[in-house]
C-alpha cells in the first residue's frame, strides 16, 4: 500500500489532491499536513499533523521528517508554493521521494519576471513586463507597458493582483500590499505587466524524465467575487470548462521545455488572450496542482492520480497525451456548495 503525505493539505487545492487519490481504484494510506489546526480538520485523511509554517525552514524540514518516520511514508507531495519552494531546495533532506521538477525550474516559475524573460527569449508569446525599481519607476514602467495595466508581485507566494486605469491606482495598491506585508514586500517585488483583455486559460500537464503523460486545457468563465487579493477578478476561478487546442499545446510545451529540459511531475501553465485572441503564457505553476484539480477525476481522468504512479514509476496506465477530456465540461463551484459537473452544456435550469 503506498503511503502518502500532503503538505498544506488544509488548503482547497490540498483537500482536492486528497479527495482524487481517494477515488482512485487503489486504496492508499493518506496523512497530511498543515500549520493551520482548523482546517486540517477539513481533508479525508487518515492521520493529521500540525508542522511549522515553511518559512522556519530547519524546523519545518525536520518536522517532516519525525511524520515520514513515524507513519512510514514513501511518498511526498507539496501544494502550496512556499511549501514547494522549500521542499524542493531540501529535497535530498527529506526521507521520502518526491517528483518535482529541477530546483532551477521552481527558481524560475517562482519569480515571475524571470520567468517571463526566459519565456521570451525561447520564443514564447508573453504579455509586456517591467519590474518596479522603487516608487521612483512606477510613471516610467506604466508608460513601458501602458494603461489599462494588471500589477502584481513577482513571487507566488503574494498573489496580489490588480487591473488598474491609472497611476495613482497603481499606488494605492501596491501601498496597501506593502503596509499589510510587515516589511516582507519592498517596491522591487511588484511588476507592471501589459493587461491582457481576453479568455484565461490554463493548462495543466504531467511528465515523467523530460517525456509528456498527459495535458488537457481549460478555460476560466468566472472568478469567485470575495477574493481580496484580486477585487479585480483573478485568483481562484468559480466556472470553468475543458477545452483542447493544438496552438494552445504548443505554446504550453515550449513554455515549459523553456524552464526545464528534462521536467517531472506536474506543471501547469497559466495563458491569457489579448485583444486579438493571442495566446501568452503568464506564467507556469509547478510542482503543486490548482485548486480545482478534482475536476479532471470528476471526468474520469484523474490526472494527481496518474501523477502519483509516475512518481512510482508504475506507468502501466494509459490515457491520451493530449486533451484526454472532451470540450464543453463545466466545473462550477462556489463557497459551501458541493461542486458540480455538467456535460456538454446539459443544464437543468430554464428560462421563466
Amino acid at each position: 500500500m503506498k503511503r502518502v503525505l500532503v503538505t498544506g493539505a488544509g488548503g482547497s487545492a490540498g483537500i482536492n489532491f486528497v479527495k482524487s487519490l481517494r477515488m482512485a481504484q487503489e486504496e492508499m494510506w493518506i496523512a497530511g499536513t498543515d500549520a493551520n489546526r482548523y482546517f486540517l480538520e477539513l481533508p479525508p485523511l487518515d492521520a493529521r499533523y500540525i508542522v511549522p509554517r515553511a518559512k522556519d525552514v530547519e524546523r519545518y524540514i525536520a518536522a517532516l521528517n519525525r511524520v515520514i518516520a513515524k507513519e512510514r511514508i514513501d511518498f511526498l507531495h507539496p501544494q502550496p508554493d512556499i511549501e514547494v519552494e522549500v521542499i524542493s531546495e531540501n529535497r535530498e533532506k527529506l526521507n521520502a521521494r518526491t517528483f518535482l521538477p529541477s530546483k532551477d525550474a521552481v527558481r524560475i516559475c517562482h519569480d515571475k519576471f524571470e520567468s517571463n524573460k526566459v519565456f521570451r527569449n525561447a520564443g514564447v508569446p508573453v504579455p509586456k513586463s517591467s519590474k518596479l525599481e522603487s516608487e521612483d519607476s512606477l510613471s516610467e514602467s506604466l508608460e513601458e507597458v501602458g494603461l489599462p495595466a494588471w500589477i502584481r508581485t513577482r513571487d507566488p507566494r503574494y498573489s496580489f493582483a490588480m487591473r488598474v486605469e491609472t497611476k495613482e491606482q497603481a499606488r494605492l495598491w501596491i501601498d496597501f500590499w506593502l503596509s499589510k506585508s510587515n516589511g516582507e514586500l519592498k517596491w522591487e517585488d511588484f511588476t507592471v505587466n501589459e493587461y491582457l483583455p481576453g479568455r484565461v486559460i490554463g493548462w495543466q500537464s504531467i511528465w515523467k524524465d523530460g517525456e509528456l503523460i498527459t495535458c488537457q486545457g481549460r478555460v476560466r468563465l468566472e472568478w469567485f467575487k470575495t477574493s481580496p487579493v484580486s477585487p479585480t477578478g483573478a485568483g481562484t476561478s468559480a466556472v470553468q470548462m475543458t477545452i483542447s487546442h493544438k496552438l494552445l499545446d504548443e505554446i504550453a510545451t515550449r513554455a515549459v521545455r523553456a524552464v526545464d529540459k528534462k521536467p517531472n511531475g506536474v506543471l501547469s501553465v497559466d495563458l491569457a488572450e489579448d485583444a486579438k485572441g493571442n495566446m501568452c503564457v503568464t506564467e507556469i505553476n509547478l510542482g503543486r496542482f490548482y485548486t480545482t484539480c478534482l475536476f479532471f477525476p470528476a471526468c474520469g481522468v484523474n490526472v494527481p492520480y496518474i501523477y502519483l504512479l509516475c512518481a512510482f514509476g508504475e506507468m502501466n496506465f494509459q490515457v491520451e497525451k493530449f486533451s484526454p477530456i472532451p470540450d464543453g465540461y463545466y466545473w462550477i463551484r462556489n463557497l459551501d456548495a458541493d461542486p458540480v459537473l455538467v456535460k456538454g452544456e446539459k443544464w437543468r435550469s430554464i428560462e421563466a
